[in-house]
């Protein structure tokens, strides 16, 4: 047997016996319920192609396996393993929506209200700036989409500025995640009428609005999403993974409405995230199992870049570095892709940043924000050309 294909056939499990298969060269299960592999996979010398995607796998991890059987190779060469229990959230809306003060009250469990140095500004405010967002976004993450209840409205255009935009993002990007929508700034009121929750009635009734309208209008565009995907011409077998690939971007039925000022509405978020961490099929990323080595390989790399006060180390030095844990510099860059995956650090393979190695997401915001900057237009010319800082009306006539 050379070739087999299991693929959109219901496997859970692949037998220890697959290690007998000695002349098998090309193995698909892609579209399956496969959780692990069995490490005899190993033994199949000859094996050189074998496609597992869209699996529920975590040992080796999905993301491990998405790259092929050297990858997996690697995987089983280590003896210790530990199983996680983490995964990616990516927060993505509109500049001023209160990304960042959502995030350091989630993490802080105290109100938190972003100064004006902290905040992310300029990296979304316009249409342009989106782009950024996809050196961010990965499979399998939890994505957030923060929208400020002051700014959606019922006017044509709100759900597609604050919403519609970045679901496309993550819809083109990638093929499984999952996505919560929530509103910010539902802040409890100071004074006048309230209603027994807590929120004054004026917002109450803009918040029974705004859900009503985003869930309408998500069932829209998932629909429209699902038609526009049957129009595509594509081979049966692509076509069915194309729409496959949709059925795996899901978004929650409810929305949440949370504020800065009040904790217990955060809290509420917070235990939510914590409920989905238990479904796997979710966020199959949670219980990846790693060998130990590769962990402590990832826990010393970021001692290292903080004790030498480092958001970035060279490739090379990264590599030297693994050599400690005896890990080969190919080795490296398979534990780099899978890091990268789930958000602990930052490896881009594209040319000018695949020598890399980022410790912190923060530099890289950094960067982009000296480049796109919110108050660009109140800068007088001379400071522009000498700080590189671009508009978006100036980046469009350059591109013209």
């Amino acid at each position: 047997l050379e070739e087999l294909d299991l693929s959109q056939c219901g496997l859970t499990r692949l037998p220890a016996s697959f290690g007998h298969l000695g002349n098998l060269r090309s193995f698909k299960a892609s579209h399956c319920q496969l959780i692990s592999l069995p490490s005899s996979i190993v033994d199949v010398k000859s094996l050189l192609r074998l496609l597992l995607h869209n699996n529920v796998l975590n040992n080796p991890p999905q993301a491990i396996c998405d790259q092929g059987i050297d990858e997996i190779r690697a995987f089983f060469s280590f003896e210790r393993t530990k199983a996680l229990k983490r995964f990616k959230i990516l927060v993505l809306g509109e500049a001023f929506s209160g990304k960042t003060s959502l995030i350091k009250t989630m993490i802080g469990n105290l109100p938190f209200l972003t100064g004006m140095d902290d905040r992310t500004v300029g990296v979304e405010e316009h249409d342009l700036h989106l782009l950024s967002n996809q050196l961010f976004v990965s499979e399998s993450a939890l994505i957030i989409l923060v929208i400020d209840i002051n700014n959606y409205g019922d006017y044509s255009d709100s759900f597609d500025q604050n919403i519609k935009k970045y679901l496309e993002i993550v819809f083109d990007r990638i093929r499984k995640s999952y996505i919560l929508c929530v509103f910010t700034k539902v802040d409890p009121p100071s004074r006048k009428r309230t209603r027994p929750s807590g929120i004054s009635i004026n917002l109450l009734e803009r918040a029974q609005f705004c859900e009503q309208d985003v869930l309408c209008k998500l069932k829209e565009f998932q629909a429209f999403r699902a038609e526009k995907l049957k129009l595509i011409s594509l081979p049966p077998k692509q076509s069915d993974f194309v729409l496959d690939q949709n059925k795996n971007m899901r978004i929650h039925p409810e929305v949440f409405f949370t504020s800065a000022r009040d904790v217990q509405s955060v809290s509420n978020l917070k235990s939510f995230i914590d409920k989905l961490a238990d479904d796997v099929q979710l966020l199959p990323s949670v219980g990846d199992v790693m060998p130990t080595a590769w962990l402590d390989f990832e826990r010393d790399l970021a001692v290292k870049c903080r004790k030498k006060e480092l958001s970035a180390i060279d490739l090379k030095e990264v590599k030297n570095f693994g050599a400690d844990y005896s890990l080969s510099e190919q080795q490296v860059l398979i534990v780099l892709r899978y890091f990268h995956r789930v958000g602990s650090l930052l490896y881009f393979e594209r040319p000018g940043l695949d020598e890399v190695v980022f410790g912190s997401s923060q530099l890289v915001v950094e960067a982009i924000k000296q480049i796109f900057r919110h108050d660009y237009e109140s800068l007088d010319c001379q400071s522009c050309k000498v700080a590189g800082m671009l508009s978006s009306s100036r980046f469009c006539d350059d591109k013209k």
